[in-house]
Parts: structure tokens; C-alpha cells; sequence
């Protein structure tokens, strides 16, 4: 099962190129994923949503953002719906591995909150390894 919310950044488009979506979404799920999308447009307007399985959210997210302007309040919120409300196991945060350092802004605050980075052998189908930086909060 998985949907995906489209953003401008070309580098989103290039590292995501697969879309599936549900055979019968149900009104929960939909209701839900507005939901989500709407806690993920409150940390910032420049991240996009994925749900590459049940249990797994994706969040793909620029890699020139300061982290100064996101909405941490929000964060946590998005954190604990993702728990909460959906079930989810983990958060996955994506990244175009061609312009990303991941020892300094977003990956490094993430990894100073519970992320770790991802081994691509556990990165999940239609989010490509060679392409996608990912770190991942089991919840």
C-alpha cells in the first residue's frame, strides 16, 4: 500500500519515480493520510509524504533545508500520530544521496533525536538505495 504527495523539488521527483496506490483505499485510510499530510505541511511546506508499506512512513525531505525553520512542535506531533494513530513501526527520512552530507544539518539533528542511518538491505520496496540517503526512528 503506498501514496505518495508530490513536491516542485526536482530531487524528490528524481529519487522517487515509482507510485502505487491502494486497490480499495478505505475512507480511514484516506482520512488519515490527510491527516498526516497535513502534520508533515506543518513542519515544513518543502516535505513530502510516502507510505512505502503499512507500517513505514516516508518522509522525503530537501537537502538544503536549515533545520533552524522547521516546526519542531510539529515534529513531535507528526512522531506521535505516526504512533499513535497509524501504527507505524518506523519513520523513514529521505534524502537525495547525491546532495547530501550526512554529517551536518538535517541528518545530523535527526540523528541527535533516535535517527540512525538505514542499511540499504532494509531500505523498503520502490524507494532506491542507490539514489536515497535514508535514516530511520523505530518507534
Amino acid at each position: 500500500m503506498m501514496k505518495m504527495m508530490n513536491n516542485s523539488s526536482s530531487s524528490i521527483d528524481r529519487v522517487q519515480k515509482r507510485r502505487v496506490v491502494p486497490d480499495v483505499p478505505s475512507r480511514e485510510y484516506e482520512t488519515n493520510f490527510d491527516s498526516l499530510l497535513g502534520l508533515v505541511r506543518g513542519v515544513s511546506d518543502k516535505w513530502c509524504c510516502h507510505m512505502p508499506e503499512k507500517d513505514t512512513i516516508a518522509l522525503f525531505l530537501p537537502s538544503n533545508q536549515e533545520s533552524s525553520l522547521l516546526s519542531r512542535e510539529q515534529f513531535v506531533r507528526l512522531l506521535e500520530y505516526c504512533e499513535d494513530e497509524l501504527n507505524c513501526k518506523r519513520v523513514l527520512a529521505c534524502f537525495d544521496k547525491n546532495a547530501i552530507d550526512s554529517r551536518h544539518g538535517i541528518p545530523r539533528a535527526f540523528n541527535c533525536i533516535g535517527f540512525n542511518v538505514l542499511a540499504p538491505e532494509h531500505f523498503p520496496a520502490g524507494i532506491d538505495s542507490s539514489n536515497v540517503f535514508a535514516m530511520v526512528y523505530n518507534i
